[in-house]
């Protein structure tokens, strides 16, 4: 009953923060996000606040939170209405992805072994939850100690009303979340293309296997594409300061999520800065600030983090010392590691060929949609460019880092690269029905 009402709160403050989008289309995945987002954040404020789980203090929060909310929309004049409404490819999605998590009940490495065990500490370590950013009483599984932590906010805030670490939590978070980006991907996509090759485009990322795989381990490489996605498209259809505050709130939860988020927000907007002096657009300073201003919650949260938390082994390297690394020899074997995983037939299939061509091949989109062709073109150069300059520099091996790590950060951007394809394809179907904005 107590996690009933939990979800009651989580989801409500989800709808309400997606009344500001004022959405044409279905809405259930940005209320999923939104709802997780302020959860995760509003337990990890109330840690900080009351020093232990205080649950009367984090239904208080809650209520503010939503009170805020209604007054700001009715201030706005925003409709409290929203369309709900969800075809039989997305219940197909779900049950495909509900299929497939039978075969993983508990994750993976980093579901069990570090998101869990700190969700375990924040919910039941009373005071002494703070010692997940010190060596106290933790293994190396644990490293880096400086993680953000919204999915163990998340997971740790349903496991104090349900009084107990439940492995089921864990299993629907990351189950809801990757669902979500199948709902974002196929809404998207419909828009687009059209409703039927919006759902089968949106299939055939979900029947990747290295979707699949990755869909069951509970990482957070597909909450983080999920929240990159929401980010994307927001702000691409954002036309009021509240929208582009949505926008960077999806962007702040990302940070708030995982380290990769911060760099991704970095070419993002170096990305838009380079896109829009190409363009000749002039950016509104006060979208910027609202924009800003949505960032804050997510931001503030990464950087209690990082102040309090031993710096990442990777970025305690001095300049030289990283830089020493990387020489010609380094970024053969690099290309070649990388190339290995994109083609393995196993994981991807042709997925990875088939796209990069399309890529090369289809013409820039025109017209409304030229300026976010640029950025997000420019965004995935961008990220492929900084994986190679971390693997080079890595102080692993090379071979067992990427084979780790590489095909997770993939998928942190296949949504966004389906996306811009989408937008270059919707010139040659005319037919189909959806805004040019």
């Amino acid at each position: 009953m107590f996690v009933s009402f939990y979800a009651l709160l989580l989801g409500a403050g989800g709808y309400l923060s997606t009344c500001v989008l004022e959405p044409r289309r279905a809405v259930l995945s940005t209320i999923i996000l939104f709802g997780f987002g302020i959860g995760g954040l509003l337990f990890f404020w109330h840690l900080l606040l009351w020093g232990t789980v205080n649950l009367g203090g984090l239904i208080l929060l809650h209520l503010v939170s939503i009170l805020a909310q209604i007054l700001v929309l009715k201030r706005m004049g925003k409709s409290f209405r929203l369309p709900l409404r969800l075809c039989a490819g997305d219940f197909l999605g779900l049950a495909i992805l509900c299929a497939w998590v039978l075969e993983q009940w508990y994750g993976d490495w980093d579901s069990w072994a570090v998101w869990n065990v700190k969700a375990r500490h924040m919910a039941f370590g009373g005071r002494a939850w703070m010692t997940i950013f010190s060596c106290q009483g933790w293994t190396p599984a644990a490293y880096p100690f400086d993680y953000p932590l919204l999915l163990p906010s998340l997971i740790a805030s349903f496991w104090s009303f349900s009084f107990c670490g439940c492995f089921l939590v864990p299993l629907a978070v990351g189950l809801l979340f990757s669902w979500a980006v199948f709902l974002l991907l196929n809404e998207n996509l419909s828009e687009l293309l059209g409703p039927r090759l919006g759902l089968a485009a949106s299939l055939i990322v979900l029947l990747t296997p290295a979707f699949l795989s990755w869909s069951v381990r509970q990482y957070a490489d597909l909450p983080l594409a999920a929240y990159l996605l929401l980010a994307v498209t927001v702000l691409i259809r954002a036309q009021t300061p509240l929208q582009f505050a949505a926008g960077g709130f999806a962007l702040g939860l990302a940070m708030f999520l995982k380290n990769e988020a911060t760099l991704y927000l970095v070419i993002l907007a170096a990305s838009a800065a380079w896109a829009g002096w190409r363009h000749g657009l002039r950016f509104r300073r006060a979208n910027l600030l609202c924009l800003l201003a949505g960032i804050m919650p997510g931001f503030l949260s990464w950087a209690a983090i990082k102040a309090v938390a031993p710096a990442h082994f990777f970025v305690s390297d001095s300049p030289a010392q990283f830089f020493s690394r990387i020489t010609l020899s380094r970024l053969m074997q690099v290309a070649a590691e990388c190339a290995g995983v994109m083609l393995d037939w196993n994981e991807w299939v042709l997925f990875w060929p088939v796209c990069i061509a399309l890529f090369f091949v289809l013409k820039p989109a025109a017209g409304r949609r030229s300026f976010w062709d640029s950025c997000l073109s420019s965004f995935l150069l961008a990220s492929f460019c900084s994986y190679f300059l971390v693997y080079m520099a890595t102080p692993f091996d090379i071979a067992w880092h990427i084979r780790f790590s590489f095909g997770r950060l993939l998928l942190q951007i296949v949504p966004i690269f389906i996306l811009v394809l989408a937008m270059r394809l919707k010139p040659m179907l005319k037919g189909c029905p959806g805004p040019e904005s």
